[in-house]
């Protein structure tokens, strides 16, 4: 079992985009229901055009969650707008 955040590479023009995390088909907690994600310089194409950042929750605080040991689905939710997605990390925070 741990506490982890969803770290996210991204780009995108659109401002803002709306995004939701669901954790087995299911909303952890509220926070995880819309999240903005601020927009870059472009789709993509070029290497300043990504972003890296911790998801933030609705409240304007990280987002983190806790997961148990074992096979999770993690869904990222485009819910206005989208966005060019490199990848999707998690990491443990500490307890």
């Amino acid at each position: 079992d741990g506490h982890y955040a969803l770290v996210i590479r991204y780009a995108t023009t659109y401002e803002p985009v709306l995004a939701g995390v669901e954790v087995d088909g299911a909303y952890p907690d509220s926070s995880t229901r819309i999240m903005r994600l601020p927009p870059t310089t472009g789709w993509g194409y070029e290497e300043d055009h990504w972003r890296d950042g911790v998801l933030g929750g609705g409240d304007g605080g990280e987002l983190s969650f806790c997961l148990t040991k074992g096979r999770h689905v993690i869904s990222l939710l485009s819910l206005k707008h989208t966005c060019n997605i490199d990848w999707v990390a998690l990491i443990p925070l500490a307890p």
